[in-house]
């Protein structure tokens, strides 16, 4: 009998932070689909159903159709495969030659085309001994985030939407005939589930729902993040929760770094990882201490990446020099904020995350510059200390503004507004200058509204995005919190479903 992959699914907390930005409309005609940038919020225009099958007689590959529905105002439909990809059959489709990367072209002859494929399944890094997806005849762990892409151009607007940059546009769903299949990952063939909520937590706007895989061999040890929301977690790794929390960062991390900035992604997962264990009595300060300031590939620089000793340097350089920045700012703020806050407002941006905004949404949230420490440690080989106190890490106290809107955490539990969003009504003002805090009817002066004009302005001169500011026709745009301490229990739920599932 083959090794059955488990399924769980846990809701865990995501508390959102609300921003107003600013609704940029372009105008244009047709000039091909590399062109298009703008996303419209308008109906469903493609619906595209992405459904996986195993193939045992073709071991190392599975089946993948992709089934459209397409609305009157699509023109055109150009859609790009999986690497490896061998074409099974074709349904309202013909080969795409005028775009190039793109392989086949809607011939217009159906609303609903299709396209049938084998792909490849096995991945391997260098980074790691083993595989981070697999089939083996029997069950297939498979990457789904990406594998299919398309474009349409609208008859309305003569304007190309993506798949990958549009989801209100084309919408992508999922399915298996046998197995459980998300936007990040799938697993086929027989498999076991359980869903569950995590008792003591309390949501905020909105759940987020993170699915854990837990892998047997041949995938590697570990874990691995991939789409919005899916992980996996090796099955010998199910005891303990460091892996869990560490791929748990990567579904907080929804800003978009620039390539000096990738390591972040990996050195604070690593880091949470570590405090996190700390602050729940899982390992003793001297254990979380050693581990943050491991000398291993010290002498990288982190925006370079050809510096770096090893491939794991983002993730040891990475975690202690953010170790160090979390106790800079603590110390800064007299406890009142931690790293936690540089992560949501970060999340809270738009743009890509460049060198020059993270150290400006650093000075935000520890109220001084530290641009002279971020340039040593970040962008040289110098390597900073970590604080010989506990105390500088320990859990947030009452005080702590975790939003930094000026309210304390425990006067906004008190005034019914979020810890973990600046502006709990949405009314373009902050929770600490917002007389009526979850009152979003409550007018705004005229004296107000300049300041927030003034804000803005000089927000965007310093490229780092705006919380609770207007520009132009406001929108709002909800992404997830960076709180790890309210995904605890989840996790711990988690962890032991999984446990007596295995017995």
């Amino acid at each position: 009998m083959p090794r059955r992959v488990r399924v769980a699914c846990v809701a865990l907390v995501s508390a959102l932070v609300l921003t107003q930005v600013a609704a940029a409309a372009t105008v244009g005609g047709d000039r091909g689909p590399e062109s298009a940038n703008r996303t419209t919020e308008t109906e469903q225009a493609v619906v595209q159903t992405i459904v996986l099958d195993r193939t045992p007689a073709d071991p190392g590959r599975i089946r993948l159709t992709v089934a459209y529905d397409l609305a009157p105002d699509v023109g055109q439909l150009i859609v790009k495969t999986p690497g490896g990809a061998t074409l099974k059959e074709a349904i309202g489709f013909e080969n795409e030659t005028r775009y190039d990367g793109w392989a086949y072209r809607w011939a217009g002859t159906t609303r609903e085309p299709a396209l049938t494929m084998t792909v490849p399944v096995n991945e391997t890094t260098s980074a790691f001994d083993g595989a981070n997806f697999a089939d083996t005849g029997s069950w297939s762990l498979v990457r789904t985030a990406g594998r299919v892409q398309s474009a349409y151009l609208s008859e309305s607007d003569r304007e190309w939407y993506y798949s990958f940059r549009h989801p209100d546009r084309i919408t992508t769903r999922f399915r298996a005939d046998e197995g459980h299949v998300t936007p990040g990952m799938g697993f086929l063939g027989p498999h076991g589930s359980h869903s569950t909520t995590a008792a003591n937590q309390s949501f905020t706007r909105r759940d987020e729902r993170v699915t854990v895989f837990a892998a047997p061999e041949p995938i590697r040890s570990g874990g691995y993040h991939s789409g919005p929301a899916s992980v996996w977690v090796h099955e010998s790794h199910l005891g303990e929760s460091s892996v869990l929390v560490h791929e748990y960062v990567h579904t907080r991390q929804t800003y978009d770094p620039t390539a000096e900035m990738a390591w972040i992604d990996e050195g604070s997962a690593d880091y949470y990882r570590e405090l996190v264990a700390y602050n729940q009595g899982l390992r003793s300060y001297e254990r979380f201490r050693a581990s943050v300031t491991t000398d291993e590939d010290a002498s990288a620089v982190l925006t370079d990446p050809e510096t770096w000793p090893s491939e794991r340097a983002e993730y040891r350089k990475g975690r202690r020099v953010l170790a160090a920045l979390d106790a800079k700012i603590r110390a800064e703020t007299d406890g009142d904020r931690t790293l936690a806050a540089v992560f949501r407002r970060a999340n809270d941006r738009d743009g890509k995350l460049t060198y020059e905004a993270f150290r400006r949404i650093v000075e935000r949230v520890a109220g001084a510059s530290l641009d002279g420490w971020l340039d040593r440690y970040v962008r040289s080989p110098a390597v900073p200390a970590v604080p010989d106190d506990p105390g500088r890490f320990a859990l947030p106290a009452p005080k702590v503004d975790s939003d930094g809107d000026g309210l304390a955490n425990a006067a906004e539990r008190e005034r019914g507004t979020d810890p973990y969003a600046v502006d709990t009504d949405g009314d373009g003002r902050e929770d600490g200058a917002d007389p009526a805090p979850t009152d979003p009817s409550v007018a705004t002066t005229a004296n107000e509204m300049a300041a927030t004009a003034t804000t803005a302005v000089e927000t965007a001169g310093d490229d780092v995005g705006g919380v609770g500011t207007t520009s132009g026709d406001a929108g709002e745009r909800a992404v997830p919190g960076f709180d790890l301490g309210l995904a605890l229990g989840a996790l711990a739920a988690l962890v032991a479903l999984l446990i007596v599932r295995r017995g």
